[in-house]
């Protein structure tokens, strides 16, 4: 696993944390938060000193189980890949999230309301199974890939998206108003969810 240090303009002194990788964890040390061991976590599986954690990754770890996600965290981006539910029980989705990545992990509901998540611009998720999701306004860029059936219950109100992938999809639910958005300049389709969806309008009708 490699760990890189990383800035961020808008939250000084932010630190990043990156769990998983065949059990190996990094971090960067700033002021209030300490780096932990995967044996720390073992005897007490709540990140602690997190005040300043701003980009939390877990990928393919299975080390711990019941990990505490710190509710007092200043995160903008966080990535669960490959995670068991037994390992991350709840994903904090903070409103100051700017970036989420959810791949491979069962959600506890089949709904995903990040409506709230007010300063949302990316979200990429895979899910297999269906999937109800309430996004919020400020969202720009989406990715869904993998999903038996996705359904965008506020698509109408996603007046800010721009960027729009949607691979290996079994169905998508209120493709006219997802695939009509006003602010969309760019649209990915593969195969399989053009044959879902069916009918699709014209500016993106032409394989890219």
């Amino acid at each position: 696993m490699r760990f890189n240090q990383r800035s961020s303009a808008r939250h000084p002194g932010g630190g990043r944390l990156q769990i998983g990788l065949g059990g190996r964890l990094g971090s960067e040390q700033v002021a209030d938060f300490k780096s932990e061991s995967v044996a720390d976590l073992r005897r007490n599986p709540q990140l602690t000193q997190c005040g300043k954690l701003t980009d939390l990754t877990v990928e393919h770890f299975l080390e711990v189980s019941n990990i505490m996600l710190p509710v007092n965290a200043q995160l903008r981006k966080i990535r669960v890949s490959y995670v068991a539910p037994s390992t991350i029980s709840q994903i904090p989705f903070f409103p100051g999230l700017s970036n989420i990545w959810i791949q491979g992990y069962e959600l506890p509901a089949d709904e995903l309301d990040l409506s709230n998540v007010s300063e949302l611009e990316t979200l990429v998720i895979s899910i297999p199974k269906q999937i109800r999701l309430r996004l919020p306004v400020s969202l720009k860029n989406l990715t869904i890939f993998g999903s038996a059936r996705v359904s965008i219950t506020n698509a109408a109100n996603l007046v800010n998206m721009r960027n729009l992938s949607l691979r290996d999809l079994g169905a998508l639910d209120h493709s006219d108003e997802v695939l009509t958005l006003p602010a969309l300049s760019h649209v990915m389709l593969d195969d399989k969810t053009r044959e879902a969806i069916g009918r699709i309008p014209s500016q993106w009708a032409k394989k890219q």
